[in-house]
């Protein structure tokens, strides 16, 4: 059975070097998916998983980000399925300036409604801790601060980030197909590892209970989909602690990295980064 995955989210949110770190478990055979296909931008992928190896995440800065398209589609599939079980996980637009445009002005281009119509399923990420992530202002203090030159005047001009989610939500809802099955959506709060210990441990929709309310409350009202939340680390720490960095140098990215879930109440850790595609594949 062959399927669409479109994978969304705003800019930085963690969606390229999810990508890179898959591609890696994808080539090395490291986990069920791999991938029967090479990505026709194979070169950019690659780039991406170079700064992975190199001890660092793909910057947003990156040439390779700009080229003309911006789209990416990266073929996977289930080993030993019976019967067999692949999909197209589809890139959009790898710099999320699609999704932040669609959430801004509340309407997806054409090209890409068309996509996420013919889709079953999708990815959304949200960054953990991201300096990217914007709070609703308290517009009962916040104007007065900023005529005074206080705060972040730039920011006020910024949807806050629960709400885009909320948006992005709302758009998948409204538009994936319904045909086959119901719709899945696995959220994917990226940079796991960034969070204190305690929170680590916590199941992934507390994290968003905690910081994003408005969104964790939506995802509970989301009847007309599937919704499953994984926490993911790409790597399994973060690769701006000198000691971290260096050990991954010299163990290298496979084997590292780890996803974290909630079954049956237990929150559980996998070392298989592909498990929310898979949950997405019925599996």
């Amino acid at each position: 059975m062959a399927t669409n995955i479109v994978l969304v989210g705003g800019p930085n949110s963690g969606k390229s070097n999810y990508i890179a770190r898959l591609w890696v478990s994808l080539s090395k055979n490291e986990g069920r998916l791999f991938a029967p296909t090479t990505p026709d931008k194979i070169e950019y992928v690659e780039k991406l998983v170079e700064h992975l190896f190199s001890g660092k995440f793909a910057p947003r800065s990156d040439s390779s980000l700009h080229e003309e398209g911006n789209d990416l589609v990266v073929d996977v599939a289930i080993r030993d399925a019976n019967p067999a079980v692949s999909a197209a996980l589809v890139v959009p637009d790898v710099l999320g300036e699609v999704w932040k445009n669609a959430v801004a002005n509340s309407h997806l281009a054409q090209r890409w409604h068309d996509l996420v119509s013919t889709t079953t399923s999708a990815l959304l990420f949200v960054h953990a801790n991201s300096p990217d992530n914007f709070d609703a202002l308290n517009w009962v203090t916040a104007g007065e601060l900023l005529a005074l030159g206080m705060g972040d005047s730039e920011a006020a001009g910024e949807i806050p980030t629960q709400v885009a989610m909320c948006e992005l939500l709302r758009m998948l809802e409204d538009l994936l197909s319904k045909s086959e099955r119901k719709p899945r959506v696995a959220v994917i709060v990226a940079a796991w590892d960034k969070l204190d210990p305690r929170e680590r441990k916590s199941a992934p929709i507390q994290y968003l209970d905690k910081e994003f309310p408005l969104f964790a409350g939506r995802l509970r009202d989301a009847l007309a989909i599937d919704v499953r939340v994984f926490g993911l680390s790409v790597v399994g720490g973060d690769l701006s602690e000198e000691s971290f960095r260096q050990q991954l140098l010299e163990t290298g990215v496979l084997g590292n990295g780890y996803v974290v879930f909630e079954h049956a109440g237990v929150v559980e850790e996998s070392k298989d980064v592909t498990l929310p595609l898979q949950w997405l594949l019925g599996q």
